[in-house]
């Protein structure tokens, strides 16, 4: 059998690509073109409508490739629904995430067009920071409106383990609540701000006061938590790393207020 001779390895890449080229590529029956839908494609804004209740491009070549045109059911004496549809796009978005190519669902474009909207509120209300002598707030040097949309993007477009940050996505593409992603939004960044942009920080500061004061030893772990033993769950064991006793690193950030404690 061709998967257990390892000798197999290159041919099932090469025999998947020829059949590739030969069905789907060279498909052009005068009406409809994969080659020239292609370039349809990147030429537009059709990744906008990779919706699950609609026709997409990768329907029509999911089609193709199963059963023999773009347009199914291609039997009309053997009707045939289009076989999971709906994983093709999931898989179809993952795929260009990871090549890099750019996909925006309709929750995030509605979201990104407002905060667009008030991008230099945002910057001058939600990314300042404090000086802990004169008091003044200036612009932060570690968050920038930039990275958090691209991050954001990632966060509630692909996620990760099937779980996205809200922003108001529906079952589908096209149900969108706007108004509920941005109370979610304001929420996050309500607690980001306290936490980290007033004092311009990414490490973790020592906070629990113990005996009156801040011990080195919250370095281990704080409010009841010892970092060294911390485990993953059952489901997420795999990505849990061994314990590395000789493991050692030093914070580069602290709170900004008077007499904060020094970084870990």
């Amino acid at each position: 059998a061709i998967c257990t001779d390892p000798r197999t390895m290159k041919l099932r890449w090469e025999v998947a690509l020829f059949e590739w080229v030969e069905r789907i590529q060279s498909y052009d029956d005068g009406k409809w073109s994969y080659i020239k839908q292609l370039h349809s494609m990147m030429e537009g804004d059709l990744f906008s409508e990779l919706r699950f209740e609609r026709t997409h491009f990768i329907d029509s070549v999911g089609s193709l490739l199963t059963q023999g045109c773009p347009f199914p059911p291609c039997d009309k004496n053997n009707q045939q629904r289009l076989h999971m549809s709906r994983e093709r796009k999931s898989n179809f978005r993952l795929i260009l995430e990871a090549l890099g190519l750019p996909i925006k669902s309709t929750a995030f474009r509605e979201m990104e067009s407002y905060l667009a909207s008030v991008k230099q509120t945002f910057e001058d209300v939600v990314l300042r920071s404090k000086h802990p002598k004169h008091k003044q707030t200036y612009q932060s040097y570690r968050y920038h409106f930039s990275d958090f949309m691209e991050s954001l993007r990632l966060m509630s477009d692909v996620g990760f383990d099937g779980k996205q940050f809200f922003i108001g996505q529906g079952s589908n593409d096209e149900e969108v609540d706007i108004n509920a992603g941005m109370l979610n939004l304001a929420l996050f960044l309500t607690y980001s701000m306290v936490m980290a942009i007033q004092d311009d920080a990414c490490d973790e500061h020592n906070t629990q006061i113990v005996s009156g004061k801040f011990p080195v030893s919250n370095a281990c772990g704080q409010y009841g938590l010892s970092y060294q033993d911390i485990r993953c769950t059952a489901v997420d064991k795999d990505k849990e790393c061994p314990l590395d006793p000789n493991q050692s690193f030093s914070a580069v950030t602290r709170a900004l207020y008077d007499r904060a404690p020094q970084p870990f």
